[in-house]
């Protein structure tokens, strides 16, 4: 699920934009709740610290509620005055190879808008002193910086969500125990990957399992399986 970010504003695909990184790691403080892990990012994480994806959300992420149908999501935990990433020292991202997308991404964020790849594109326009370098390209800034892999998430994501959504709702209708369905979305949604397999085979199998037990528990009406 694709965070919204209220100081933005769209943009298109072929648009420029003024933008220099200072790398003063002011777009890292004051970021709590702000940093939002993906099933994704945490593979990619945990593969690179050399830990397990579980490890990962247990360790650097608080875990919060996206709305009552008990749907969880989980924000790169922050330390020190400012609320600065667990993971910044100084100026300096200490994951900056796996950095998360959103990261990776800065200035801009995206969301999906099919689950054909298509995608649209906006400009933060929090941290206004960065808007002082030279012209980029939102085109190349993309190209770079979005891998095939982001692309087939995304549109694997939207296909999934649009199933999931109706059935979450559906499960509150029916008073199914929000525990139960928290259960499944954890499991499948977020740990159950292992870093020494290609990640999209893991997630589009894990998305297919969770739908089926999903509609298991709308038969049962929540009783255990």
């Amino acid at each position: 699920m694709e965070p919204h970010i209220k100081n933005s504003k769209p943009v298109r695909f072929s648009d420029q934009i003024r933008f220099r990184c200072r790398r003063c790691g002011a777009c890292c403080r004051h970021v709590k709740g702000a940093v939002i892990l993906e099933c994704v990012d945490a593979y990619r994480l945990a593969k690179h610290m050399g830990i397990r994806v579980d490890q990962v959300y247990e360790e650097y992420t608080d875990p919060f509620l996206l709305d009552d149908s008990g749907y969880p999501i989980f924000a790169l935990k922050v330390k020190g005055r400012q609320d600065e990433c667990v993971f910044l020292d100084g100026c300096r991202c200490t994951i900056r190879p796996a950095r998360p997308r959103v990261c990776q991404l800065y200035p801009f964020w995206v969301e999906p808008m099919d689950g054909n790849g298509g995608i649209a594109y906006h400009y933060c326009t929090e941290c206004r002193y960065h808007s002082r370098g030279t012209l980029i390209r939102i085109k190349d800034w993309m190209n770079e910086n979005l891998t095939e892999e982001d692309r087939m998430y995304w549109a694997e994501e939207y296909r999934t969500l649009a199933s999931l959504a109706p059935m979450l709702r559906e499960a509150k209708r029916r008073g199914v125990p929000v525990d139960r369905i928290q259960r499944e979305l954890l499991f499948f949604r977020y740990y159950c990957y292992e870093t020494d397999r290609p990640f999209m085979e893991q997630f589009r199998s894990n998305n297919r399992l969770l739908l089926v037990r999903m509609n298991h528990l709308l038969k049962q009406g929540g009783e255990p399986i």
